[in-house]
C-alpha cells in the first residue's frame, strides 16, 4: 500500500498517487515487448518455470524440489479450494506463487480504493447537506462495503496460496512471508517471457491450450491499454483539480477507476501466466522444447 495519506498527496499535487499504475504500465510494456518482439534461443537444460525470470520463484522451486527429493514432503497437503495436489511439485509452486502475487496486487488496489472512497465520504459530509449529497453518501457507503467484502475474499485466497507455498517448502508461514514479502509488493506482474507459439499444432488438445495462451495475451494487451487510458484521464483530472476546475471528490473518482483498471491488468496477467503453466504441463514439463524458446533480453 502507498504510505502517503491521500490528503497529503492532493496537497502535494498528487505527485506520488499514480505509483501503482505507473508500475503496472511499466510491466505491461514488458509484456508487450516479450509477446511481440522476443529474441529466441534454445532452452536446453533450463526448467520451464525459469521462463518467469523471477528469482523468488526460482528460490521457492529449489526449496520445494529439494524437499520432495528427500521424501519429507508434508502429508495432508490438500487444499479443497485449490485442488492441485495431483500436479508436479514445480507446477504447484508456480501456481501458488503466481496466484499469491496477483492476489496481493489486487488486494493493494482494493485497499487503496477503500481509502479513496473514505476520503470522498469525508469530503461530502463536510461540504454538503443536500439530497444529492445524501445520495452520494449512500453510493459511497455501498462502494466501501463492497470493496471491504471483496478485499476480505482476496485476502483469504491469498493466505491459502501462501500456506500452500509454506507447506511445499516445509517453512513456517511467517518465514515464507519474510522471504517473499518484497516480491509480493514490488508491483511486478507475472510475465512468462516466451514466444507465443503458432497454431495449429499436431495435437488438438495442445492446439486448444495454445489458443488459450493467445486469448489471454490479447486480454492482457487490452487491459494494459485500458490502464494507460485511465492513467491519462487521471492525469488530466489532476491538472483540472490544480486549476480549481473540479472538486477533489471528482478527482478521487478518476483515481479509483485507474486503480480498478490496474487490478484488472493484474488479474489478466495472472490468467495468462496460468495458461502458460497449463500449456507447459500438457507438453510434459519440457518447456515446450523447440516450440516455444525462452525469450532473452
Amino acid at each position: 500500500m502507498m504510505s502517503i495519506p491521500l490528503a497529503l498527496m492532493f496537497a502535494l499535487g498528487c505527485t506520488g498517487i499514480a505509483t501503482e499504475a505507473k508500475a503496472s504500465l511499466r510491466r505491461s510494456a514488458v509484456f508487450e515487448g516479450a509477446l511481440s518482439h522476443p529474441t529466441s534461443s534454445g532452452i536446453t537444460g533450463m526448467a520451464w518455470w525459469q521462463g518467469f525470470n523471477d528469482p523468488v520463484m526460482n528460490m521457492l522451486q529449489q526449496a520445494a524440489t529439494a524437499l520432495a527429493r528427500t521424501s519429507k514432503r508434508p502429508s495432508g497437503l490438500i487444499f479443497a479450494s485449490v485442488p492441485i495436489e495431483h500436479l508436479p511439485v514445480d507446477a504447484q509452486v508456480a501456481i501458488a506463487y503466481v496466484s499469491a502475487k496477483v492476489l496481493n496486487l489486487r488486494l493493494m488496489a482494493l485497499e487503496e480504493m477503500q481509502l479513496a472512497a473514505l476520503r470522498q465520504r469525508r469530503l461530502v459530509v463536510e461540504g454538503s447537506g443536500t439530497a444529492a449529497g445524501a445520495r452520494l453518501l449512500a453510493m459511497l457507503d455501498a462502494r466501501i462495503a463492497g470493496s471491504r467484502a471483496a478485499a476480505k475474499g482476496v485476502l483469504d485466497r491469498r493466505e491459502i496460496h501462501l500456506k500452500m507455498l509454506a507447506a511445499l517448502c516445509a517453512w513456517r508461514v511467517e518465514q515464507l512471508i519474510d522471504e517473499v514479502a518484497l516480491a509480493l509488493t514490488d508491483m511486478d506482474l507475472p510475465v512468462y517471457t516466451a514466444e507465443l507459439p503458432s497454431r495449429p499444432s499436431s495435437a488438438h488438445e495442445i492446439d486448444v491450450l495454445v489458443g488459450q495462451v493467445h486469448h489471454h495475451a490479447n486480454l492482457v494487451r487490452q487491459a494494459a491499454t485500458h490502464v494507460r487510458m485511465r492513467r491519462q484521464a487521471f492525469i488530466d483530472l489532476r491538472v483540472r483539480l490544480a486549476a480549481r476546475q473540479l472538486s477533489e471528490v471528482q478527482a478521487l473518482e478518476g483515481y479509483q477507476r485507474m486503480l480498478e483498471a490496474t487490478g484488472t491488468l493484474a488479474e489478466s496477467s495472472g490468467e495468462l501466466a496460468m495458461s502458460w503453466i497449463e500449456l507447459q504441463l500438457s507438453t510434459g514439463d519440457r518447456a515446450i522444447g523447440a516450440l516455444v524458446p525462452l525469450a532473452r533480453e
